[in-house]
């Protein structure tokens, strides 16, 4: 009978240890898939969070680009206003200076005119003063050839 408690034993302590190595890798096996169905919740959990701070920082960001164009924008239309002010301000100078040469080229031609009539008047008084010293000169020569 020795034997066979010995075998019993044998045997009982070969299934109490497959048992437990069974029962060891049923565990690791559930342990493993709940560590993986956890993982990925917290890989979910973090992707949701990443994004939510990434969009956080995407608007953010879109918002300081639009405060910067704005501010670009209102410089550039401050420079080109400044510059059309500068502009109108050049046409108004131009536009005077080109009158006041216009009128100077007018007086002067004005005087130039007047000086051109009055030589034209003069050589007319001229021209009939001769012509009437000479009829005067003909008229009394006539009549110093009657006498």
């Amino acid at each position: 009978g020795g034997s066979l408690e010995h075998l019993g034993a044998r045997r009982r302590a070969v299934r109490g240890a497959a048992a437990s190595r069974v029962q060891s890798l049923v565990r690791s096996r559930g342990a493993r898939s709940r560590f993986l169905a956890l993982r990925g919740a917290v890989v979910a959990v973090q992707t949701g969070f990443r994004r939510g701070i990434d969009t956080t920082l995407v608007r953010h960001r879109f918002g300081a680009c639009v405060v910067i164009q704005n501010a670009f924008r209102l410089h550039r239309a401050r420079s080109d206003l400044g510059r059309l002010k500068i502009e109108a301000t050049a046409i108004r100078i131009q536009g005077w200076y080109r009158g006041c040469t216009a009128k100077k080229n007018f007086v002067e031609k004005v005087a130039a005119v007047k000086k051109i009539q009055a030589f034209h008047a003069g050589w007319v008084q001229r021209v009939s003063f001769a012509s009437l010293i000479s009829v005067a000169v003909k008229d009394s020569w006539a009549d110093a050839k009657m006498v």
